[in-house]
């Protein structure tokens, strides 16, 4: 699938797409120039926040490293799910709340998790009541109410 999208990416017409928010699209990854699937989080001028649907990293991508998705590169499910922790407020979220998660939930390491909740848009509540607790008392997040 990568070789094809990699083709399609290089040979379509327009040269870039602005997608909308929550809108499915292809999107080239800084680190290595590769195309992969990714969802728009956050649309900007000259840019979208993207999140890549098969690792969960996210990155900010120009326009012209941006192209609209073809419905066969959508057969294969997601593989990253998209998770929030129970117990934090979503108000009072410090940037560096997202380096200590990675700190405290090393990649490629297990991490059993309780899932509270499963939302119709595929949405998980975890609860992971070692890292909520790190991270509250470090104060980099506010706890909800």
């Amino acid at each position: 699938m990568m070789d094809h999208m990699k083709k399609y990416c290089e040979n379509a017409s327009g040269g870039f797409y602005r997608p909308i928010l929550g809108e499915l699209c292809l999107a080239k990854f800084s680190e290595d120039q590769r195309w992969y699937r990714a969802a728009c989080i956050r649309p900007e001028l000259e840019s979208a926040l993207v999140i890549f649907i098969d690792y969960g990293n996210t990155e900010e991508v120009p326009y012209n490293s941006i192209r609209q998705i073809q419905e066969s590169f959508l057969e294969l499910p997601c593989l990253a799910l998209h998770c929030i922790l129970h117990g934090i407020s979503e108000h009072g979220i410090q940037k560096a709340a997202a380096a200590r998660i990675g700190q405290l939930l090393p990649k490629y390491s297990e991490v059993i998790v309780d899932v509270l909740e499963q939302h119709s848009n595929g949405t998980y509540i975890i609860a992971v009541p070692e890292v909520t607790q790190a991270l509250i008392t470090e104060g980099l997040v506010v706890p909800s109410v």
